[in-house]
């Protein structure tokens, strides 16, 4: 018989300041199946919508809304209850906030955790090689 259980830590933890937050070690396939589709948040952080016309930006919110109530619910549903009234009342606080930014960093970082890889694409030289130079035989003498 396969066994198909999968080794994992009991939570996952992060720091925010000096306060330690502690999420679920794993998540369900359809909760990662609401969140896969979404577009890269931390691109939608990035874009000044201030600086779009009232057009593109009347087109753009209402994606925007929905994916920062999905972003904010994945980390209210994945929080574990003692962490997850923190991080909320700390998202409400204007002396120790959580900024939407940070919010964003930390469900990427999530989902990069839940889903064993990361959400962004990897960069040209991540295995280490950029592509410019000799290869590691280059002068090797060939056997004969």
């Amino acid at each position: 018989m396969q066994d198909f259980t999968q080794a994992r830590p009991d939570t996952i933890k992060f720091r925010i300041d000096n306060d330690v937050f502690e999420a679920v070690s794993a998540v369900g396939a359809n909760l990662m199946r609401d969140i896969i589709g979404m577009t890269d948040v931390s691109e939608l952080t990035s874009a000044n919508l201030e600086e779009l016309s009232p057009e593109d930006a009347g087109r753009r919110l209402p994606k925007v809304m929905a994916q920062v109530s999905k972003t904010l619910g994945f980390l209210d549903t994945v929080l574990l209850p003692d962490s997850a009234q923190r991080f909320a009342a700390r998202m409400n606080s204007a002396t120790e906030p959580i900024t939407l930014d940070q919010a964003f960093k930390v469900w990427t970082w999530l989902v990069e955790q839940y889903s064993g890889r990361p959400t962004q694409p990897s960069s040209p030289s991540a295995n280490g090689h950029d592509g410019t130079g000799t290869s590691s035989t280059a002068g090797a003498l060939a056997a004969g």
